[in-house]
């Protein structure tokens, strides 16, 4: 099942684990829906949480611009750890809370939100009957605070590729294969990557390394996307992949990193583009900003735009047009106007009849810029932290984000830099933060720093009470370090893309400003 565009996105069904949802027929008989499931102790496979709250709430009604807190249904988790709400109206998109009466576990939101009631991203729509199988987990607050921070390294770019794939993908159908040692060509294939549920894996030029070979196998993917010419990803690692069980192999190259964007967009599901997509417009000539862009691009399929600072490249031009013919007429920029110039803009807009809209995401430097991104589209449960100064380790971690809906944030090596504002903005929602790379990448100093950020609010998110809060235990460790990788089911496993939700955020009310040479 893949990612449905953006203009389809509000009626999309749902499921999770073994939740069934059957769509109906017009003039359906039935009128009332259940939702059941079970509620178990995170990390301990069958041990019952009885006595958990569980509530359904009208999701339209959250998200309202003035929220509403309307209860469609409730239950309290029995002995034996399970659950059913009853009498919910069919067809009702839902935001189910699972509320911890003790104060020792984390609420959470479905099904591994941290984040308010009315910020959720995640939510089923109940059809004809039933949905059965919806399970939960819920983490103990002294594990969440203790564990949640934690490094995703290999010995070198490619191990660590390989490492963060591990983390996110229990399997998958496709890989997308890139140049570890030029970033030029992969910039823009995140939301190639994202749309087809697919890890980023680097490569050398002319040898795929072991560790990635491993992966693939372990993924059982058959198809690869290979992103550049054989000058950046030979035809020697093509014949490898195929050694690897790699089947069918589409390359996506062209002249210069422009052309290989422009490939890659027209490589997108035509429905992606129906009714007008959204591309980010990043720079070229450098990778931060379009890295720090390629969680959301992936998470939404939205396609990445390259430019000059100062040019649109005739190829970009050529992928503009092509969607605004399918009704695109706003563009989320990434940069400053010394990344990206108001010249830009300006070459975009004449390809746009009724006129160009669009918002620009932009700080003093990338780091600032990446902020600025986080704090736009969040806030966040999930998130991760790559070193702004190199960029393999963002290149595979963004897209692997993208796949689960988190954010990036970029440091320095040894410096958190406005990092700090995402992460302590973030603290109280925050279920997992990934720090990739090894002490090269980031130091130790700065991964005690992310933990320290991320906690120095002493609090989460309460359900049960949204105008408080619970407070962390003032003993739990803050510079724990932790090289593990930790998933919401009790095997660890990281969710598939059946058993995630759409988004429901509105994309366009974030580019409201139109564009005008004045």
């Amino acid at each position: 099942m893949k990612r449905l565009p953006l203009v389809l996105r509000i009626t999309f069904i749902a499921t999770l684990m073994a939740a069934i949802a059957v769509f109906g027929s017009a003039g359906s008989a039935f009128a009332l829906s259940s939702i059941s499931g079970r509620v178990e102790l995170w990390g301990s496979p069958g041990t019952a949480l009885p006595g958990v709250r569980v509530e359904v709430f009208d999701a339209e009604d959250l998200w309202a611009d003035t929220p509403v807190r309307t209860v469609l249904g409730s239950a309290i988790v029995d002995a034996s750890g399970n659950y059913t709400v009853t009498d919910l109206p069919n067809a009702t998109p839902v935001i189910i809370a699972f509320e911890d009466l003790t104060g020792v576990y984390r609420d959470q939101v479905y099904w591994f939100s941290g984040l308010p009631l009315e910020e959720s991203h995640a939510y089923l729509t109940p059809v004809d009957d039933a949905l059965t199988g919806v399970d939960v987990w819920l983490r103990p607050i002294a594990d969440l605070i203790a564990n949640r921070v934690y490094r995703v390294a290999g010995p070198d770019r490619y191990g660590t590729s390989a490492a963060i794939s591990k983390s996110y993908f229990a399997s998958a159908d496709t890989v997308v294969i890139a140049s570890g040692l030029g970033f030029a060509d992969a910039l823009s294939a995140a939301p190639l990557a994202g749309v087809n549920d697919a890890p980023i894996l680097l490569t050398k030029p002319t040898a795929l390394p072991d560790v990635i070979g491993d992966e693939i196998e372990r993924l059982g993917a058959t198809h690869a996307y290979i992103i550049g010419s054989t000058v950046a990803v030979s035809d020697v690692v093509k014949a490898q992949l195929t050694a690897r069980g790699i089947t069918s192999i589409t390359r996506l190259g062209g002249a210069n990193r422009y052309a290989t964007a422009e490939q890659v967009i027209y490589a997108l599901p035509a429905e992606y583009f129906e009714g007008g997509t959204i591309p980010f417009v990043c720079r070229g000539d450098s990778f931060a900003d379009a890295l720090a862009a390629s969680p959301i691009s992936a998470h939404y399929g939205l396609p990445i735009l390259l430019t000059t600072t100062t040019k649109v490249p005739v190829e970009t031009a050529r992928a503009w047009k092509y969607m605004v013919d399918r009704g695109s007429d706003l563009v989320f920029v990434v940069g400053s106007e010394q990344a990206v110039s108001d010249n830009i803009l300006g070459v975009l807009d004449s390809y746009v009849p009724s006129g160009l809209y669009f918002a620009r995401f932009a700080g003093p430097d990338r780091y600032a810029t990446a902020y600025s991104l986080a704090t736009s589209f969040g806030p966040w449960d999930i998130m991760g932290l790559a070193s702004g100064a190199d960029f393999p380790d963002a290149l595979s971690g963004g897209a692997a984000l993208g796949h689960w809906g988190g954010c990036l944030a970029l440091s320095m090596p040894d410096y958190l830099t406005y990092s700090e504002n995402t992460l302590e903005h973030n603290g109280p929602y925050v279920n997992d933060l990934e720090v990739y790379g090894s002490t090269k990448a980031l130091t130790a100093a700065t991964f005690d720093n992310a933990v320290r950020m991320l906690n120095i609010s002493e609090r989460v998110y309460d359900i049960d009470n949204p105008t408080g809060w619970v407070m962390l235990s003032s003993t739990s460790p803050l510079s724990l370090f932790l090289n593990q990788s930790i998933g919401v089911a009790p095997t660890g496993a990281r969710p598939t893309s059946e058993e995630r939700s759409s988004e429901r955020i509105d994309l366009r009310s974030l580019a409201t400003e139109k564009w005008s040479a004045e």
